[in-house]
């Protein structure tokens, strides 16, 4: 079960069996202890009534607590600070009060009156408490100071332990997020197992898992649809609003509706907290980066049953690459309020705006003139003061938690995004003559566009008994409606000369744009699906996942050049999975998963292409290690993408490509991965992917797409006298990579050999409020391609740079 906690539920239950000291000696207490909560938090709550401390425990561990009603759970409780276990922290906070605690389950703790327990054992009528349960729904990493999370729900839908879900997972927590230094979505892929990252551009960037496209997004569970050409800002989210990020790889079609067999990406908001804390920060680094953060949370009434959290950022850097720069601002607000004691109501809001100038349209041309790759200068560009990507992005969500009294839960959200762009570009054709460096042509472009997108989503999670075992089971339903336009202006007059490309310094006059419109471009997409699933227990150790999607699917596209609408109905998306506990810390899994991928490609005929279908299957083993602060997986796959829409000819009478539908491709490999706590103090991320894929005539695809990748990275804090002290560092490797560019009338490859990125980090806690942090990134200064052949060019990555930040808690 997921195990976050936004905030508790109030439960009214009859706990007449709760009430069991197991002979007062604490045996069987320790013995699920050790077995399911030996994961070490970070804890610091200071003295307050143990009702909302325990919430903070909740939060923090992610377990869930059974409490009596009395008196007593209003009383003070002992602070709790430091490096301690669930069991240990729930222990600190009770001493002195009278209350026990006892596992009574693998993750559930029941606190009990030790008086009328011990009442209740001596013969006395058991007495019937009214308790309280407090239960998380979605894993929280902020304040545990770990690499991993044991629950989500991004897979099925179902809240399961990572070790549990019979597919390849990773979660980027606060704590990595924040040892690394990943303030940009970007970051955040290039340090993900088995994830690519294309940066064509300045400003677009595009991520690949196991050689296919992310072509869409969750946050908090409710899918959204991304534009793989405009973006909308869609690449260049900040990660400071986010507790953590969740990854599904493989295909993801039960809970993702539509899109590419390669991975699901679910942005797991912060949410608010029971007492005021928040912290400031500053950082300053080399290419002028200069960036603030403040987050502030807390109840927003004496009762705590209203709760908000409001988070900003902002920053101004350049870059390696000559004439950029960006500014960016952040702020994000939520407010959750307890309707009852079982409901729950969420509303926030978040908005980005990112202004860039400098920014290139494609990369560096490659080829020169004679056929030779370029060798350019560290910080050539091809932009200007004037060209620019500018984007703001605005989300509103709403949402509605409610667990009955069967402990059923259920789930109402809604999220509206609104996203906007600005991009007026320059690209640079050509292939310049090796010395005079002429022969390359400016093209301007003023792209102006924005989208708007709604998602409704529902979903019901719980228990039933059948055959005197306890299954789980989900069902929901997902409908969304998405609408862009995108409007194209050329400059008045002709474009003017480049002259010399190897000397360009971005003296291009800044172009007056045309009134008139060069190309308007509307979409609109709406989708529907309903969705179910269950997890049967057939034995102990053998449990059974089954489930199904029904999607519909509509839109259209219309613009000067082209004009058509599609529709599908009753595609039926299955899931199937099985897991078999070898052990109570090692699990055997194998899955079947599928997507499938409307096609906007039309046969000789001018009838549609079906939808391209990705199949997924999957097996591996994982892992839940060294008292569960370790989560590790190894798993064989294969995704046979089926229907794949292949060029044929072009329709002259229409005006029209005409494409056929074909078998597709295989793509073949394994992964594995290690998260977590792995020694005292010693904290680990290491993933590595290897995958072949190939068409069905047995030719290499995908090329521009390392075969193998491997993210390793990890920090220690030293014991002892200089336990203030943490040292950390990362590496990314990936294998060679190829593509296709072309320099006059010819076609040449550009090969790019294996490389390998090292990123340092060091960090000093002057107390537990104050800490510096030092990160250095690219020690080596490395010269590699993040992109080879985009509109024939390539893109270079960023050069050597460091930040110094400074944070205070509060």
């Amino acid at each position: 079960m997921s195990k976050a906690m936004s905030r508790r539920r109030l439960v009214v239950l009859l706990a007449t069996t709760i009430l069991t000291v197991g002979g007062g000696d604490g045996v069987g207490y320790r013995a699920a202890f050790a077995q399911a909560t030996a994961q070490v938090y970070q804890f610091n709550i200071s003295a307050k009534p143990i009702r909302q401390a325990i919430n903070d425990i909740v939060r923090i561990s992610g377990i869930d607590v059974v409490f009596p009603e009395t008196a007593i759970a209003s009383a003070t409780g002992q602070p709790v600070r430091g490096s301690m276990t669930a069991s240990q922290a729930i222990s600190t906070l009770l001493a002195g009060s009278g209350l026990r605690h006892n596992f009574t389950s693998a993750n559930t703790v029941a606190i009990f009156d030790l008086s009328q327990a011990e009442l209740g054992s001596s013969g006395a009528d058991s007495t019937v408490l009214e308790a309280i349960t407090v239960q998380g729904q979605g894993a929280v990493t902020e304040g545990t100071g770990s690499y991993t999370a044991e629950w989500m729900k991004t897979a099925n839908g179902l809240a399961l332990p990572q070790r549990k879900t019979p597919q390849s997972t990773s979660v980027i927590t606060r704590r990595l997020i924040e040892d690394r230094g990943m303030t940009a979505l970007r970051d955040v892929m290039e340090n993900a197992t088995g994830v690519t990252v294309n940066q064509a551009e300045t400003d677009r960037l595009n991520f690949y898992s196991r050689g296919f496209e992310i072509d869409s997004y969750q946050y908090d569970g409710v899918p959204t649809t991304l534009d793989a050409t405009y973006q909308y800002g869609d690449g260049m989210l900040d990660t400071v609003i986010y507790d953590h990020i969740e990854i599904v790889r493989g295909a993801t079609g039960l809970m993702q509706n539509t899109g590419e067999p390669g991975a699901s990406i679910n942005f797991i908001r912060k949410r608010p907290a029971d007492e005021f804390k928040g912290y400031v920060s500053g950082l300053a680094g080399t290419n002028s980066n200069y960036r603030t953060e403040m987050d502030v949370a807390g109840p927003l009434n004496s009762e705590g049953t209203v709760r908000g959290r409001i988070v900003g950022a902002l920053q101004t850097r350049e870059d390696t690459i000559d004439l950029y720069k960006q500014e960016k601002n952040v702020l994000f607000g939520i407010v959750e309020a307890d309707i009852g004691d079982a409901t729950t109501i969420t509303v926030g809001a978040n908005r980005q705006e990112t202004d860039s100038t400098g920014t290139t349209w494609a990369g560096l041309p490659a080829f020169d003139s004679l056929g030779n790759l370029i060798d350019w200068p560290k910080g050539s560009t091809t932009g200007t003061p004037w060209s620019g990507w500018n984007t703001v992005a605005t989300e509103g969500f709403l949402a509605l938690d409610h667990t009955f009294e069967n402990d059923w839960k259920a789930r109402f959200a809604y999220n509206h995004a609104q996203n906007d762009f600005y991009a007026p570009l320059i690209i640079m054709e050509g292939n310049p003559d090796p010395v005079t460096g002429l022969g390359v042509l400016g093209f301007t472009t003023l792209y102006d566009g924005d989208r708007k997108q709604d998602s409704l989503s529902g979903s019901l999670n719980g228990e039933f008994e059948a055959y005197d075992r306890t299954h789980e089971f989900v069902v929901g339903a997902f409908a969304s409606r998405t609408s862009g336009r995108v409007i194209e202006r050329k400059q008045v007059g002709s474009e003017h000369p480049i002259g010399n490309i190897f000397e360009w310094t971005g003296d291009y006059p800044e172009p007056e744009w045309k009134d008139e419109y060069n190309n308007v471009r509307d979409t609109a997409t709406r989708q529907f699906g309903i969705y179910g699933a269950a997890r049967l227990s057939l034995t102990d150790e053998l449990s059974f996942i089954g489930g199904a999607r029904i999607n519909y699917w509509d839109g259209k596209l219309a613009s000067y050049w082209e004009n058509f609408d599609y529709k599908h109905s009753g595609v039926v998306t299955p899931y199937a999975g099985i897991t078999y506990d070898l052990t109570d810390q090692h699990t055997l899994y194998a899955s079947y998963t599928n997507i499938f991928k409307p096609q906007t490609y039309q046969d000789v005929e001018g009838n549609y292409l079906q939808p391209a279908y990705g199949h997924n299957y999957e097996v591996g083993i994982k892992a839940s290690l060294f008292d569960d602060r370790v989560n590790a997986s190894f798993a064989v796959f294969q995704t046979d993408q089926k229907d794949v829409a292949e060029y044929v000819t072009w329709d002259m009478d229409h005006q029209r490509a005409v494409y056929r539908s074909i078998d597709g491709t295989t793509t073949r490999g394994f992964e594995f991965e290690v998260a977590g706590e792995i020694y005292d103090g010693l904290n680990l991320f290491a993933g590595f992917t290897y995958r072949d894929a190939q068409d069905n005539d047995g030719n290499a695809v995908n090329t521009f797409q390392p075969r193998s990748s491997l993210k390793l990275g990890g920090t220690y804090r030293f014991p002892g006298e200089w336990e203030k002290l943490v040292i950390g560092g990362s590496m990314r490797w990936q294998s060679k990579t190829a593509n296709v560019a072309h320099y006059l009338d010819a076609s040449q490859s550009i090969e790019q050999e294996s490389y390998a990125i090292f990123d340092a980090m060091l960090r000093y806690d002057f107390d537990d409020k104050t800490s510096l942090n030092l990160n250095v990134y690219n020690i080596a200064d490395k010269r590699y391609f993040r992109t080879m052949g985009f509109y024939n060019s390539v893109f270079y990555g960023e050069g050597r740079s460091a930040t110094l930040s400074l944070k205070r808690t509060f």
